[in-house]
This record gives C-alpha cells, sequence and structure tokens, in this order.
C-alpha cells in the first residue's frame, strides 16, 4: 500500500523486526525480494540495509526526481482524508518542461506496471494528461510507438493524442532509466521494467458514466476503429 500511494518511489526497503529475528526486504514493479530471517547476533545485513538508505546499490533507485509532491496548503486533516488527490499536487518533468500543480486522476497497483495518471488543469484550454508506468521491456510493442503509429496520418477522432513520450531518468545530469532490478524467470531470462511517461493532450471517461446507449455505441466504434489502426 506504501508504495500504491507513493508514484514518485519507484523502489524502497523494508524491515521486518520481531524480538527473535530481523527480516529485509526490496520492493519495486517487479514485486518484493525479502532476505532470509537474520538472529539479532548478526548484524552485517542490517548495517548494509542501513547503509543502502543512503547510498543504495546500482540498480536500486529510491526517488524519481522528476515527480516530487507539493506538500498541502492549508487544508486540514479531515479534508485530506476525504479528498487526498484534490488536497496534494505534483509538479511533473516531461520532455523537458515541468507541469506545476498536476493532481492525480488514477493510481495502480504497487506491482506490476504501477499506472499512475496526473491531471493538468488549464482555465481556457482543458487538460493535459501525464501518464506513469513500468512497462515490461520484454513486450513487442510500447504504448507511445502505438499512439504515434495510429496517429501518423493525421489525428484519428476518438484515440488519445501523444503529444510527448520518455523513459523516466534518474536525474537530468544522468543518462540513465529508472528500472527495477532485473529478476530471472522460470525460462531462464532476465525481466525488467522500465519507467516510462506519456505526455497525452486528451482525455476520457469510464463507459459506465455514458449516457445513454449511443454513447456507449460511439465508444466502442473509436475502439475498433484504432484498433484496425494499428494493424494496417
Amino acid at each position: 500500500y506504501v508504495s500504491e500511494a507513493s508514484p514518485h518511489l519507484p523502489g524502497m526497503y523494508i524491515m521486518a523486526v520481531k524480538p527473535q529475528f530481523y527480516q529485509l526486504a526490496w520492493v519495486d514493479a517487479n514485486g518484493p525480494v525479502v532476505s532470509p530471517r537474520f538472529k539479532w547476533d548478526n548484524l552485517e545485513p542490517l548495517v548494509r540495509y542501513l547503509y543502502s538508505l543512503y547510498i543504495p546499490p546500482e540498480g536500486h533507485y529510491l526517488v524519481d526526481k522528476s515527480l516530487v509532491p507539493c506538500k498541502p496548503s492549508s487544508h486540514s486533516v479531515q479534508a485530506m482524508l476525504e479528498s487526498p488527490e484534490d488536497s496534494l499536487t505534483w509538479p511533473v518533468t516531461v520532455g523537458g518542461e515541468t507541469y506545476n500543480h498536476c493532481q492525480l486522476s488514477v493510481w495502480a497497483g504497487g506491482v506490476g506496471r504501477r499506472t499512475t495518471i496526473f491531471q493538468k488543469l488549464f482555465p481556457d484550454t482543458g487538460r493535459l494528461m501525464i501518464k506513469d508506468g513500468f512497462r515490461d521491456e520484454r513486450k513487442r510493442f510500447a504504448e507511445r510507438d502505438i499512439l504515434a503509429h495510429i496517429h501518423a496520418t493525421g489525428i484519428l477522432p476518438g484515440v488519445v493524442r501523444l503529444i510527448a513520450a520518455e523513459d523516466v531518468k534518474v536525474s537530468a545530469d544522468r543518462d540513465e532509466c529508472i528500472c527495477t532490478i532485473g529478476t530471472v524467470r522460470s525460462n531462464g531470462k532476465v525481466a525488467r521494467r522500465i519507467k516510462t511517461r506519456l505526455l497525452l493532450g486528451s482525455c476520457g471517461q469510464r463507459l459506465s458514466r455514458a449516457r445513454s446507449v449511443g454513447d456507449h455505441v460511439k465508444a466502442i466504434y473509436d475502439a475498433v476503429e484504432g484498433t484496425y489502426a494499428v494493424f494496417i
């Protein structure tokens, strides 16, 4: 739940403590990696754990510096509990530009793709959507490539428009992408997930919010047209 509520933390260390032993874990989008149980007379793993909080090992990314939550202004604790997406805003950097006061719109689980969507509202020009996620590098297609192909000959109505897309870097001065640690699958291949960010120029609504049967039919038609455009 902590990782689900913290889209700015690509991974995190966890320590479980009991009188008989302690146990360490690393959690990222690939899932948890848990240590054996260490007795308290063995403190070397604990020292390594504390050291990693300040200088993490290679491939362990603790913070996404392009996505930092802003402190709530004058919201009460009760207001934050009732509507956290309105109380907490995020400056999100994509395509070399920072969009301030973005609101959290959708957030998925803490393991897997970890899809997170922010919206940036403009008083006169509508809104932009920023979509974060961890893409499995073994997948054949990337969402940004599919959207670029769909709109290659012009904007296709009913399909979200792509403005910019990038693999999220560790920092502005390091040409290194945020990714999960590699895990070995049953087939012997190493699997990683790379954090990607899309800047989208349009958005839609859930089908459950459709006002009529006609709206449902139009949405299904748009989905069919978009699917057709991918394969032609």
